[in-house]
């Protein structure tokens, strides 16, 4: 049964399931995932510290490192959350995350990418992968937020996350961005870039895992409140 229902769905086909999936509930937080996801792809593409495998899988984490915003009221204040109340939707991501799909092993990394460095380099009993994978989330994350909510250039961008190196972000981490050039939107960067979509599509998924991420979108519209959803409702950005 499982091989017939599975069988005609792809990479491609699971990675837009997922995103109609996430932009029907709220089309604000699909595009700052799908950014997220485009950010850490361009920071870690180049290291080699990955296999293929695992640099997709960390990309489809990215995608969906604020899927617990849909179980906080903080979604109608998508800049507000993204800047203090952080720590709710971290924690609920991190229950779905590690219960609900797939991607269970990175499920830490979602927990911790709002902490700052100077408290996470510290805590001995962390895995150190899942503290860069955290630090990644929450660069590529303030660099979305940076550009695409509050109109910095790349050089403003790059200047604020420097100023708060060894403190907020890893000075390694950010090591990886200062190697980044975005000369527009992260929005025209994303669409432009091709490579990016043909990567996280080209490497096949078994019938299993394609079957393990629509159990994980079932149990997704269970785990959000709709309470907080009205997807009739158009967003613009001085909304957010």
């Amino acid at each position: 049964m499982q091989v017939q229902y599975t069988k005609d769905i792809n990479n491609e086909s699971i990675l837009n399931i997922i995103r109609r999936f996430c932009n029907y509930i709220d089309p604000r937080l699909t595009e700052h995932g799908s950014h997220v996801s485009y950010i850490v792809f361009q920071m870690l593409r180049e290291t080699g510290r990955f296999t293929k495998e695992e640099l997709r899988n960390i990309c489809f984490v990215a995608q969906l490192h604020d899927v617990g915003a849909y179980k906080t009221e903080e979604i109608s204040r998508m800049l507000q959350f993204e800047t203090k109340d952080v720590w709710d939707h971290s924690f609920y991501g991190y229950l779905f995350i590690r219960y609900f799909s797939p991607l269970k092993d990175f499920a830490p990394a979602v927990l911790l990418h709002h902490l700052n460095w100077d408290f996470l380099e510290k805590q001995s009993n962390l895995d150190s992968l899942m503290k860069d994978l955290g630090q990644l989330i929450h660069i590529a994350d303030r660099i979305d937020v940076l550009m695409s909510l509050q109109n910095c250039s790349w050089k403003e961008t790059l200047s604020l996350l420097k100023r708060d190196q060894g403190t907020v972000y890893a000075t390694h981490i950010i090591e990886l961005a200062e190697k980044l050039d975005f000369k527009n939107s992260i929005e025209e960067e994303w669409k432009a870039d091709s490579q990016f979509n043909q990567f996280l599509t080209g490497i096949p998924l078994s019938g299993e895992a394609i079957t393990d991420y629509l159990k994980m979108l079932v149990f997704y519209y269970r785990f959000q409140k709709p309470l907080y959803r009205n997807p009739h409702h158009h967003y613009h950005k001085h909304q957010l």
